[in-house]
Parts: C-alpha cells; sequence; structure tokens
C-alpha cells in the first residue's frame, strides 16, 4: 500500500497592485458604515455575472479598513480592498446608491466619471435619482462630466455599401455575439479594455455553480462545431451487455461485456477513478467513486459503474473527518483532479472551492492526505510528476494579485 504525506512550498511568479483614492475612498467608507450597522452582514450583489447573465448574490459578513469577509458557494474568504481596486469598490457600491446620502452618491458618481462609466445605465439612474433630491449636487457633477462623443460619419467606398463593413471586418451582429461569447467564457473578469477585473477575478476563482464549472473548463465540442449540444459527437458501437446472474459480488452478480462466467474468481484486476460532477442537488458531493473496467469470474466488464466495493457515492474522501475539519464543514465542490500515469498511481489528488487538496484513493488503499490553502490563496488547477513525487498546483492569490505555483512534496512507503 502506497502512504503519502505532503510538504507545500509557493512560488510566485506575477504580480500586480492597485490603490483606491478619493472620491472611491469615501464610497469604501460608505460600504463599510452600512454592513456594520447590519448584525449580521449585508447582502451585497457583486458586478459578476453567470453565463445567463444574471448577477450573482455575495453575503458580506463583515467589512473593515483592509477588506471584506464573504461567503459565496458555502465558503467564507477574505477580499481586501487592494484585491477590489477602485473599479471592484465602485461596482460593489452601486446596489447601496438608491439609499446613500447625497454626499455619497455625488462621490460615487465622480469616481464613475474618473472609471469612464459616464455612459453607463446605472450611472444615469444615480444622476437623475441626485436631480430630484439635490439640483445643485446634481449640476456640479454634470459640470465635470466628458463631452458625448460626437457620431462617427460613415464613409462609404465606391462600390460598396452603407451597410457592408469593409472587407476583413466584423458585422454589428458578429461583434455583439462575439462579445456574448468572451462574456460567457471569461465570465466578465477581463474587461473591454483587456484588463483584469480584480473583484470580479476573485470573485470568479471561487464559484463552483455549473455556469463557473463550464468556464474554467472553456468551449465544448458544440461551441467549437456549431451544433447543438448532443448533436455530432463521435461516437462507436456499443459491445453487448449481458448478467452473470448470481455469480460473484457476493451472490449479486454483474454485467459485463465478454467472457463465460464462473464461479471461480480466479485472477482478476480492476481500474478504479473518480468522477467530478456538478450536483442538481447542493447537498449532493460531486464526487463518486467508479469502476471503468474489471476482470474477474472470466468476464471482461468496459462498463463505467458505481465501484461495488469500498464506497461509491459518494467517494468516500468527503466524509474524512480530518478533511471535513480542515475544511471547516463541508469540502465544496470538487473542480480539478488528476493522478499520474507511471506506478505508484493508486492515489489521485483533487482540488476543491473550499481551498482543499486531498488525496483520492481506490479500493486497496486508504491514505487520505490533504492540504488546505490559506483563504487568501485559490488554487485553479493541478498536475502530478510522472510517479506522483511532486503535486503541482496553480493558485491566485487574491490579497496580493500574485499568480502563484504551489509545488507539494509527497513521500512514498509501502507496507
Amino acid at each position: 500500500m502506497w502512504r503519502c504525506f505532503l510538504v507545500v512550498t509557493i512560488v510566485a511568479v506575477g504580480a500586480t497592485t492597485a490603490k483606491a483614492e478619493e472620491p472611491v475612498e469615501l464610497v469604501r467608507q460608505h460600504v463599510v458604515q452600512y454592513v456594520g450597522l447590519k448584525p449580521s452582514g449585508g447582502e451585497i450583489v457583486l458586478p459578476v455575472k453567470s453565463a445567463k447573465g444574471a448577477a450573482e448574490s455575495m453575503t458580506i459578513l463583515a467589512a473593515d479598513a483592509d477588506g471584506l469577509t464573504v461567503r459565496s458557494q458555502g465558503a467564507e474568504s477574505r477580499v481586501t480592498w487592494k484585491t477590489l481596486g477602485e473599479e471592484g469598490i465602485y461596482q460593489l457600491a452601486q446596489p447601496l446608491m438608491a439609499k446613500a446620502p447625497v454626499f455619497v452618491e455625488a462621490a460615487w458618481l465622480k469616481a464613475g466619471i474618473k472609471l469612464g462609466h459616464a455612459g453607463d445605465a446605472a450611472f444615469k439612474e444615480v444622476l437623475d435619482k441626485l436631480r430630484e433630491k439635490d439640483g445643485e449636487a446634481a449640476k456640479v457633477i454634470e459640470s465635470v462630466m466628458p463631452p458625448a462623443p460626437p457620431k462617427a460619419e460613415k464613409a462609404v467606398d465606391e462600390g460598396q455599401s452603407e451597410t457592408q463593413p469593409p472587407a476583413g471586418e466584423a458585422t454589428a451582429e458578429e461583434a455583439a455575439d462575439d462579445e456574448k461569447k468572451m462574456d460567457f467564457w471569461l465570465g466578465r473578469v477581463v474587461g473591454p479594455d483587456g484588463q483584469i477585473n480584480r473583484a470580479a477575478y476573485a470573485a470568479e476563482a471561487k464559484k463552483g455553480d455549473l455556469a463557473a464549472i463550464n468556464r474554467m473548463l472553456g468551449p465544448d465540442y458544440a461551441f467549437y462545431h456549431g451544433v447543438a449540444a448532443g448533436e455530432g459527437v463521435p461516437t462507436c458501437p456499443e459491445a453487448p451487455v449481458k448478467s452473470t446472474g448470481k455469480i460473484g459480488r457476493n451472490g449479486a452478480g454483474f454485467r459485463y461485456n465478454l467472457g463465460n462466467p464462473s464461479g471461480d474468481a480466479g485472477g482478476y484486476w480492476t481500474t478504479e477513478g473518480q468522477v467530478l460532477y456538478v450536483p442538481t442537488d447542493r447537498s449532493d458531493a460531486g464526487i463518486d467513486r467508479v469502476d471503468f473496467a474489471s476482470f474477474a469470474h472470466g468476464c471482461l466488464v468496459m462498463l463505467p459503474e458505481a465501484a461495488w466495493w469500498g464506497g461509491a457515492h459518494p467517494d468516500p474522501v468527503v466524509n474524512q473527518a480530518a478533511l471535513r475539519k480542515a475544511a471547516a464543514g463541508p469540502l465544496g465542490q470538487p473542480f480539478a483532479i488528476e493522478r499520474a500515469y507511471w506506478s505508484l498511481s493508486e492515489q489521485g489528488y483533487v482540488l476543491f472551492k473550499s481551498g482543499l487538496l486531498a488525496a483520492v484513493t481506490v479500493n486497496n488503499v486508504y491514505d487520505y492526505p490533504y492540504f488546505m490553502f490559506p483563504k487568501t490563496k485559490v488554487p485553479t488547477a493541478l498536475s502530478l510528476t510522472s510517479k506522483s513525487e511532486f503535486v503541482l498546483v496553480t493558485i491566485w492569490d487574491t490579497q496580493t494579485q500574485r499568480g502563484q505555483l504551489a509545488v507539494l512534496a509527497g513521500a512514498a512507503t509501502t507496507t
């Protein structure tokens, strides 16, 4: 049996910083005050869009001079004001403007002008309400607003219609479609200017819903081939499926594809692993142990089915007391898994949205080494070296805005 423990080293690979300044500072102070007035914390809709365009609400548990403590997808995390940046603070405070004092509304509008949002619908709505409350304050804002850009005249070349774009340029419909696709796959993390939206990135990194997992995995077959989901996917002929009756598996029998059932188990083997999925029931763990292929009782099985020995649904990893204690509750949505492709590969590793990295096993291995990342270091993907010597985990440090690589060393022994 292979046993393992983990030692972690984190290497920084990039960095950016942000500084909130007036008038954003005034807006930030209002957010802190607003949250402090609510005993259980306020619920504010952050500017993060799902694939369907709906804003996701993130519960703010506390706010102080350094940042916010939030809960999203069942996991708590810390988001600093530096992480949010001016843009993030501006967007975060938007839902609060309806009941904000006049001086806070004016500060928010000034911040919107500075950040280039003077043409946004939300900006115009707050400005209209400010006119109703305090006309003079609204005039001050209007006096510093940039002039509306003039309409560009259409240049029509000879032989080219007004509705036809220049050669090589996309039509308006195509451009809009491309923008929707980009919004879907990037989750509003990257803005039109190509810059990362820090607040959106920090929130996106912690999401575990179906749309977020789809964005993380990237475009599918249907996207690239322009077909409906499930259409045109290559298939192969299905093998015949038979039953052993009551032979094998303690009299329960099993399905198989080739062979002749025998009461003698004989030499046997099993290929096992884990399957990750996004459940429709939030109480479901989202990870099962599966038999992918096996040979026993003279029968070859090439059918992926729930593991019949050692636990299958959910995978036993989610019920390990030490792991639940490390995660301070449920492990969260599993979203990435890897196993070595050489020897000593009975144990794979899986990442959970709580920030937990844990070993997942097969039916003859019972060790579950793990490592819990700090709340500000969000794991995004992992890989293993060929014999499981090292686990490599990419992480996003939401506090320092650094992309990092965690190197976890495993030590194996046999018993």
